[in-house]
């Protein structure tokens, strides 16, 4: 027996990627036997002060809770935020938002993760994601951000956009109420300026889906059939490129 293993970087990426652990947690007998579970100190508060003895844990993908990371920078004080967020989805475009001032978002505009940060879709869409406690912002914010959003995805651009933000109080997630806070995000799109910048074969390969099917929104598991998880050279080196030329095109914000 060799003893416990030390915490590494490897292990943490592995045990927060565990996105199987909230649906198997839910299935009676399944998740104690499948989910990792490992000694960790709770995190301390006025309720829980220390000190704390370390604990067995069962613990899961991070991004069940809340994907962006956000409100786990704010639980930390921080006063300025890049948020980079890979969607799953491009933003829907139906709706024009800058010119309807009494449209009712529904949180789905971009992704739930998204929108329950403003208050809106703050329901459980299944038994892996739980969003209910997660609004920070307020929901007068975000139209004016889905606006923002549109009007550079009308321009052709990379959706990267700054914001000073006024926190709500967010008892479950211990954040206060009233700080102000400089955030960016940087938000996973297309961009048409940036694929006119690419070589003809390339620009035909995308709109072919020719090994970039779901360009840039890849799938996380089975994008291909060879592997469950694993992406080729070519699509790491144009997703890393577009993101690259995104921070780029904003590097004076």
């Amino acid at each position: 027996h060799s003893g416990p293993r030390p915490m590494c970087l490897a292990r943490a990426v592995g045990w927060s990627s565990a996105a199987f652990g909230a649906a198997l947690t839910a299935i009676p007998g399944i998740g104690t036997g499948v989910n990792p579970r490992v000694e960790m100190w709770p995190i301390t508060s006025e309720q829980q002060p220390r000190p704390q003895q370390a604990a067995r844990m069962m613990i899961g993908d991070g991004g069940s809770l809340e994907n962006l990371g956000i409100n786990a920078a704010l639980q930390r004080g921080a006063s300025k935020i890049v948020s980079c967020y890979g969607t799953v989805k491009p933003l829907q475009s139906t709706m024009r938002y800058c010119s309807n001032p009494n449209y009712d978002p529904t949180g789905m505009e971009l992704s739930q993760q998204l929108g329950s940060l403003f208050g809106f879709a703050t329901y459980s869409e299944s038994k892996s994601d739980y969003p209910q406690h997660n609004q920070v912002f307020p929901r007068s914010e975000y139209r004016p951000f889905l606006c923002e959003l549109q009007k550079l995805q009308d321009e052709g651009r990379p959706l990267v956009v700054r914001r000073q933000l006024t926190t709500v109080t967010n008892a479950w997630w211990g954040i206060e109420g009233d700080r102000q806070v400089d955030i960016a995000f940087v938000i996973l799109s297309r961009s048409r300026l940036f694929e006119e910048t690419l070589p003809a074969e390339t620009q035909s390969a995308i709109e072919g889906q020719v090994g970039l099917k779901h360009w840039p929104h890849f799938k996380t598991m089975f994008q291909n059939t060879v592997d469950i998880t694993q992406y080729t050279p070519r699509q790491i080196n144009l997703l890393s490129t577009l993101m690259e030329w995104a921070v780029y095109q904003n590097e004076d914000m």
